[in-house]
């Protein structure tokens, strides 16, 4: 308790800073004069629904100025409610200009800990100027934004078994910001027809490389070289281990058009083509970001060049040319990288696909877990219903009557009386 009240003078001890900054500007700390500074900047009049302005107070936090802190208390949740980080461990909001330090001890037992996180948190969304966009009017606010989509997706999956990852509870204050159709990915239930969409525009991103290597190509004749020529692989990635499991069989990737368990993994993990606005052509490589902790991956696909039968021969010949065991050595150790690229560990600690949208410091969901789990349920689902039509194609019988129809024959059988006739159609 006694790490708690000094934590909170220190909170204070920073939110009088905002008040009182003619007294503070003499001080000869140099993080006190540029938090000074930033306070006596100018703000206009925030939007709190406005994406751009939300990434731009993201983009603020790095893990030099904020590190060590659970997922609770990310900058996904700063940031939502106005937070910018200016320093280490220090919070201003962007557009009334209180300031708020978050500080956490690492020796706290483990329910002291989550009492100050929860006591943080209220500080993140109430400890605003009256007037602020931002300032929610108490904690009962901020739990009832909460809890609405918590209440609907009880009511949509009360019938599953599986209650670890069927349930996703996106906070509404957090779907207000984040991209309309990420959202729609994590509310559906049904995602088979969203992946497959998504995974079709990797591919083709993919695909892509291949049109952009061979522009301006030619061959030993001065013709255009073909596709042939040069050919792009999907990316050697480190598959999670649970990804594999479920699609051991390739019947995921089948169902979702994704060509390779790669693409598969990139999809579930969230990994968009970031559009090429400069107008380069790209040197191999595609560039996947991700809407939610605004991570940038870059993965190389790996280049399969077809060899000239010189070149093969040089190869079985040892050849001496140190240029051409360098340039050997440089794919292998290019392929050796691409092949070590985890997609999981690209995304930043506090994204919500590794961590999910945690209101407890020891809170962990991680969305492409449910993710999977409701697209390994769907496809079980359109298995048994093809089963099912095919039973019914084979017998000439709807499956619901058959099914009355033994059912009434069994409970005949269990009364030991037999009528006359017995009608199977009924």
């Amino acid at each position: 308790m006694v790490t708690i009240s000094l934590t909170n003078e220190t909170i204070e001890s920073a939110n009088g800073r905002s008040r009182n900054t003619n007294s503070s500007a003499t001080s000869s700390n140099p993080s006190d004069k540029k938090i000074v500074e930033i306070l006596n900047t100018t703000r206009g009049p925030a939007s709190v629904l406005n994406r751009k302005e939300y990434e731009k107070r993201l983009l603020t936090f790095s893990a030099s100025t904020y590190y060590a802190k659970p997922p609770s208390l990310s900058p996904l949740f700063c940031a939502r409610f106005g937070w910018e980080n200016v320093d280490k461990d220090m919070l201003v909001c962007s557009s009334c200009g209180a300031a708020l330090a978050i500080t956490l001890n690492s020796k706290l037992s483990a329910k002291t800990f989550d009492k100050l996180c929860h006591a943080y948190r209220t500080k993140i969304v109430c400890n605003h100027d009256t007037n602020c966009p931002f300032r929610l009017s108490s904690v009962d606010e901020l739990h009832s934004l909460e809890s609405s989509e918590e209440l609907d997706s009880v009511e949509v999956e009360n019938d599953e078994d599986d209650s670890e990852h069927a349930s996703l509870d996106v906070p509404v204050y957090m779907g207000q910001v984040l991209p309309e159709d990420s959202v729609r990915l994590l509310e559906c239930y049904r995602p088979a027809k969203i992946m497959k969409q998504k995974s079709k525009v990797l591919i083709d991103a993919i695909r892509s490389l291949s049109c952009a290597t061979n522009i301006g190509t030619t061959d030993e004749n001065g013709n255009g070289a073909g596709d042939d020529r040069n050919t792009w692989g999907y990316p050697r990635l480190q598959i999670p281990t649970k990804i594999r499991q479920i699609d051991s069989d390739s019947k995921l990737t089948k169902a979702l058009g994704c060509g390779d368990i790669s693409i598969l993994a990139l999809t579930l993990l969230g990994w968009n083509p970031i559009p090429n606005k400069t107008g380069k052509k790209s040197a191999g490589t595609v560039s996947l970001g991700c809407p939610f902790c605004l991570s940038i991956m870059t993965v190389n696909p790996e280049h399969q060049q077809q060899q000239q039968p010189q070149q093969l021969q040089e190869e079985l010949e040892g050849s001496d040319n140190s240029d051409a065991r360098q340039s050997d050595r440089t794919t292998k150790r290019q392929r050796m990288s691409c092949r070590n690229l985890n997609p999981l560990e690209a995304h930043r600690h506090y994204c919500p696909y590794k961590v999910g949208f945690p209101k407890k410091s020891s809170d962990s969901n991680p969305v492409w877990k449910i993710i999977l789990e409701r697209l390994r349920k769907e496809c079980h689902e359109n298995d048994v219903h093809k089963c099912t039509k095919i039973r019914e194609e084979a017998t000439g019988v709807p499956a619901t009557g058959f099914d009355k129809s033994i059912e009434k024959v069994r409970r005949i059988l269990r009364a030991g009386i037999a009528p006359k006739e017995i009608d199977l159609n009924a």
